[in-house]
């Protein structure tokens, strides 16, 4: 998909199994794949929400939580892009695993590991952007020439 994801995956390959990097890692790129949609929906479908619903995303963005995240993406997947059955039911589970499994203090084993693989798979097979080859730019300022013509 672009650099980040691929850099993930090399750590993720590369990192001691069952360890807490290993963990660390396979959750970190199913957090990048919900925030990359975040963005990505944020800057294609904002303008067509309610000003109320722009305003409840937005003032949680200091503190916002993956379940917010995903409910931020299913308000903005306003033509259904992103958010089928399948990844609907991916969207009910991360969270769950991620604060009963994973939280604070969390004993590595397979049992996890294979929740967090399973979870990045149905995400990944189930949403085509994922699998596109994308490029992130980052615009500094911008620069607009008004030029009159008589």
């Amino acid at each position: 998909m672009n650099f980040i994801l691929d850099k993930l995956n090399t750590e993720i390959e590369t990192s001691t199994p069952n360890s807490y990097d290993h963990i660390t890692y396979l959750r970190a790129r199913i957090e990048y794949c919900l925030f990359f949609l975040l963005g990505y929906l944020w800057n294609k479908n904002s303008h067509k929400l309610s000003p109320d619903a722009m305003q409840s995303i937005t003032s949680n963005l200091n503190r916002i939580s993956i379940g917010e995240v995903i409910e931020a993406i299913r308000k903005l997947d306003t033509e259904k892009e992103i958010v089928s059955k399948k990844v609907n039911q991916t969207f009910e589970a991360y969270p769950r695993l991620r604060n009963t499994k994973i939280g604070h203090g969390y004993a590595p084993g397979e049992y996890i590991i294979s929740a967090l693989s399973n979870c990045y798979e149905r995400l990944y097979q189930n949403i085509p952007l994922l699998q596109k080859e994308s490029t992130l730019v980052l615009v500094e300022s911008t620069h607009t020439s008004h030029t009159d013509i008589c």
